[in-house]
């Protein structure tokens, strides 16, 4: 997600937008950019090869999403000493998509070899995945119809010079994990909640050289769709997925599914559904910590907002642990600012306080300071400031704020304003490392 700072990045856009359309940038024109992305040294050789197998009328296709974005596949897939190319391409513009393999056959040219069409028109995404033991990877692609309304996910795997087929799920999302010391994967594969049917995640595994479903779960009727997965792992070290979700009122929540011994079961909070006590209005989700343990995020209204409505308050987050038995663990609170993109975690200075926050949309600043009853800014204890690209700091701001990080076209700096009131545990080094960028 991309959150834009105020009118100053909507006027910046629709500059951009004017500029592209009028048709030049510099010496280049819109054409430009439509055109493919170049194709590398070895793209090229493998490109050559699919037009001399061909001929050049041949079409590339893309995946939409995913870690590889490129037509190109290049991996080993049947564990021998070079690698093979995986390519996606048409025929035609209204032809089948297909999925072609090359080869060098134990020379320096290429050769295609195989090639097979595949489930549906458009690739959204591709993936590798180890589902059965040994050191090749299956190949996951996620294909979609044109309206990108349908879409399944399809594993191959690659042996005796072919591309075979091993199994289609209809699918909305997925994901791999891994179980306790073990190389082999696991998949599961998320469906939305369609007109007839509930949310569900189904469990795919390897059982006699076969994939199959080996266990489902349906998920809750408020569930309608996905936001983000991430693969973690219990207290007990069984694998776990980190589901945030969309529930069908319009806000979010979290869901934790474990995996263990071909079966998937459903984590709860002691005393609540994890849905109830994960409901939020913002789209904030689940962050791995720098140790690598999954934190979930519970939502409290900041003092001073409790009478606004949802869309116009702003949120405290405690980020909780879950362990297998249901016991919560919560950890230090934070400040997660969609409009700054940025995450602010309260020090141990501000454990017995009240704190909250007011956004300066005219100096872009987010003051925090101790709420008193009402929302007086009188007590502020820091602030931090967005710098779009090309402003500057005035005197005051350049004699007081310091730089604490910067991201693309924005720079951010922080100024504390009554250190002296605070104490000496609460610096600018503080301040620092309780920084980060949200995503």
């Amino acid at each position: 997600m991309k959150l834009l700072f105020g009118k100053k990045l909507g006027i910046l856009g629709v500059s951009l937008a004017l500029v592209l359309l009028s048709g030049c940038m510099g010496k280049n024109n819109i054409e430009e950019y439509m055109r493919p992305p170049k194709l590398t040294g070895e793209q090229s050789a493998i490109n050559q090869a699919m037009e001399e197998a061909l001929g050049s009328q041949f079409i590339l296709q893309y995946p939409v999403s995913g870690s590889y974005r490129s037509a190109f596949l290049l991996q080993n897939l049947d564990s021998d000493e070079d690698l093979e190319a995986i390519v996606f391409y048409k025929e035609s513009a209204s032809a089948a998509t297909m999925i072609g393999v090359l080869d060098r056959e134990g020379g320096e040219d290429w050769h295609l070899i195989y090639s097979v069409a595949g489930d549906a028109p458009e690739v959204e995404s591709v993936s590798l995945a180890h589902l059965e033991e040994g050191s090749s990877a299956d190949i996951l692609v996620q294909w979609r119809d044109q309206s990108g309304q349908n879409q399944v996910l399809s594993a191959y795997s690659f042996n005796s010079r072919r591309l075979n087929h091993r199994f289609s799920q209809a699918c909305d999302s997925y994901i791999t994990v891994r179980p306790q010391q073990g190389a082999q994967e696991s998949l599961l594969v998320f469906s939305a909640q369609k007109k007839d049917s509930l949310a569900q995640v189904v469990l795919i595994e390897e059982l006699d050289g076969n994939l199959r479903a080996v266990d489902r779960l349906t998920l809750s009727e408020q569930i309608t769709g996905y936001q983000q997965m991430i693969a973690g792992t219990l207290d007990t070290g069984e694998p776990a997925v980190y589901l945030d979700v969309q529930l069908a009122d319009g806000r979010y929540a979290t869901q934790v599914i474990g995996v263990a011994d071909e079966t998937l079961w459903m984590l709860e909070a002691k005393g609540i559904s994890l849905l109830e006590l994960t409901e939020r209005y913002q789209p904030i989700y689940c962050r791995r910590d720098a140790q690598g343990s999954v934190r979930i995020p519970v939502l409290t209204t900041m003092p001073g907002y409790e009478s606004r409505v949802a869309a116009e308050q702003e949120y405290s987050a405690n980020m909780i642990t879950l362990d297998s038995t249901g016991e919560v663990t919560a950890s230090q609170q934070c400040y997660i600012s969609l409009y700054g993109q940025f995450v602010f975690r309260y020090p141990q200075v501000w454990k017995e306080k009240q704190i909250t926050v007011i956004w300066d949309h005219a100096l872009e600043e987010c003051i925090f300071y101790e709420y008193g009853g009402r929302m007086d800014t009188s007590s502020v204890l820091l602030r931090i400031k967005v710098l779009a690209s090309g402003e500057a700091l005035d005197q005051f701001q350049s004699e007081n704020y310091q730089r604490l990080t910067s991201r693309g076209q924005y720079e951010y700096y922080y100024y504390l304003p009554n250190p002296d009131k605070i104490g000496p545990e609460f610096n600018y080094d503080v301040c620092r490392d309780a920084f980060s960028l949200l995503w």
